[in-house]
């Protein structure tokens, strides 16, 4: 079985409906422990650090029951909202985007049950269940419940969920996922090319854009939301920490607008001065001095830096095609994902599960923009950590949102 626990132990068969069950009645008993009180005179350390393992281990369990067994899953799912200790396990431990592959397909289940096991129970969360159900009934009632809970509503958009006035929630992902495998060769090549020539994806406008990563080819996969055929994954010049935005308004040619770092400063002025901040170190100051502030020194001292440190990867970059294979049980499910497996370099659909950051708004309309997928950086060896692309189908707008891995 190609699960690999993150910490090595717990290792349970999920052969047959019946090990399903064991891993539910693991969860519930694991649920408890997540709940040990710290200030307690009784409280010992090793104690919750099994627990946190426990717990772990059985995240992984579900990733790998969602990933290559649903089906064992199914048969369960309408039952299990009813039974409150085993949905309370279910929900402390399963991701979810795990989560939503296990009941993706079961928006004729009433949310009703759920609500009133958490109206008799309120620690019972199910937010992310109903979430997971995606109904308009499930989907009005999480609007409901969460009217007025701040914290709960922007835990759930850095999950992908948009909260709108007068209307009631909508995801901004699709549940359907693949995972992406990186085949390298001498050229682009492939209906989801890696390591494009720019001039072939965007329109040159100030040298925001200085690297692609890859294209999808959205007829491959018309779960996302997108006017074009083709979404373009770009990057900037800088390590992590930003959030590239470009616009395709016709056609498939971007047209890169605006970058920003993760606190939301416009860093574009600072690369459209990217030749002297790369030839000339030693006027960066006085150039971020004269055009752009003296705050923004150390800034610019930054991006001069890693523009060099970038221009070293770049020369040993690689190129190929990106691969959508299914999730199945010829990959590695470890620390709730799959990136240890072979020839791995990223997920396509699925929630905004990966990086530390909240997804970004559209910087025309400013609602939640659609998370189309993630990779890390290995898929062309430049930067480091996460790369996630985001759509707004509405204005024709794509995000790259560069973060480190944690």
């Amino acid at each position: 079985m190609p699960l690999k626990p993150v910490t090595g132990d717990l290792l349970l068969p999920l052969e047959t409906c019946a090990d399903v069950e064991r891993l539910l009645a693991e969860a519930a008993a694991c649920e408890a422990l997540g709940h040990l009180d710290c200030d307690s005179p009784d409280f010992e350390e090793d104690a919750w650090d099994r627990a946190r393992d426990r717990i772990r281990n059985l995240r992984d369990h579900f990733a790998y029951l969602a990933g290559a067994r649903p089906e064992l899953f199914e048969p369960l799912r309408a039952d299990l909202l009813e039974r409150p200790a085993e949905l309370k396990g279910l929900l402390r431990v399963c991701g979810l985007s795990d989560l939503c592959t296990l009941y993706m397909g079961a928006e004729e289940l009433e949310p009703r049950p759920a609500l009133e096991l958490h109206a008799a129970d309120p620690q019972l969360e199910v937010y992310e269940l109903l979430v997971a159900l995606a109904s308009p009934a499930a989907l009005r009632a999480l609007g409901e419940l969460t009217r007025g809970a701040a914290e709960v509503r922007a835990r759930l958009r850095h999950a992908g969920v948009e909260f709108r006035h007068g209307a009631p929630p909508r995801l901004r992902f699709t549940p359907e996922r693949r995972v992406l495998h990186l085949y390298e060769a001498p050229e682009p090549r492939g209906d989801h090319p890696v390591g494009l020539p720019l001039r072939e994806v965007t329109k040159s406008r100030g040298g925001l854009a200085s690297w692609h990563y890859a294209s999808l080819d959205r007829s491959h996969f018309p779960a996302i939301p997108w006017p074009g055929r083709a979404l373009h994954l770009l990057g900037a010049p800088l390590n992590a920490g930003y959030t590239l935005y470009s616009s395709a308004p016709e056609g498939d040619l971007l047209s890169a607008e605006l970058l920003v770092d993760e606190r939301g400063r416009d860093l574009s002025g600072f690369l459209r001065w990217r030749p002297w901040l790369r030839y000339l170190p030693d006027l960066v100051a006085d150039l971020a001095l004269l055009f752009v502030g003296p705050s923004d020194v150390g800034l610019a001292e930054d991006i001069s830096h890693e523009l060099k440190w970038l221009e070293e990867q770049a020369a040993e970059a690689r190129c190929g095609g990106l691969e959508l294979r299914p999730y199945d049980e010829e990959h590695v499910y470890c620390n709730t994902h799959v990136f240890t497996s072979e020839g791995v370099v990223g997920v396509l659909g699925g929630p905004p599960a990966f990086g530390p950051i909240a997804p970004p708004t559209c910087f025309r309309c400013q609602r939640l923009m659609f998370h189309v997928l993630t990779v890390t950086h290995h898929v062309r060896s430049y930067g480091d950590g996460f790369r996630r692309l985001f759509s707004c189908e509405e204005c024709r707008a794509l995000a790259t949102q560069a973060t480190l891995w944690n």
